[in-house]
């Protein structure tokens, strides 16, 4: 966890691999932490982006693992979304970004791949 900072939201967009509009509908949507105002800015605190990125890897891997077990249509869209959304950052101007998503998609091939194996096993 980094140390205790307020960013604007061109960081924490960085940060989270998300558009600017993206990041504001989420807060109207209460599914983002919301910023808080110093004078007439709008600035995020850290710990709550750092948590918030904390809670999207956790349920990702819990989607990536209920796929991995025979639900796949939820790590299926993930899957679609992680290569749409990694692209278009790469695209955009965001390999940092980008690339997580993308190693991502390397972590979910070496799930299934481990899950394939311990089937074949039985």
């Amino acid at each position: 966890m980094s140390d205790l900072s307020l960013l604007p939201v061109t960081q924490v967009a960085h940060r989270v691999g998300l558009s600017r509009a993206t990041i504001y509908r989420q807060v109207a949507a209460k599914t983002f932490p919301a910023p808080i105002k110093v004078g007439d800015r709008s600035l995020w605190v850290s710990r709550e982006i750092d948590a918030w990125i904390e809670r999207a890897i956790s349920e990702f891997r819990k989607a990536v693992k209920l796929g991995s077990m025979g639900t796949t249509a939820g790590a299926n869209d993930i899957i679609e979304q992680l290569q749409t959304e990694g692209l278009w950052l790469f695209d955009m101007g965001y390999p940092e970004a980008g690339k997580v998503m993308l190693d991502a998609l390397d972590e979910i091939e070496r799930l299934r791949n481990e899950v394939a194996a311990l089937k074949r096993r039985r």
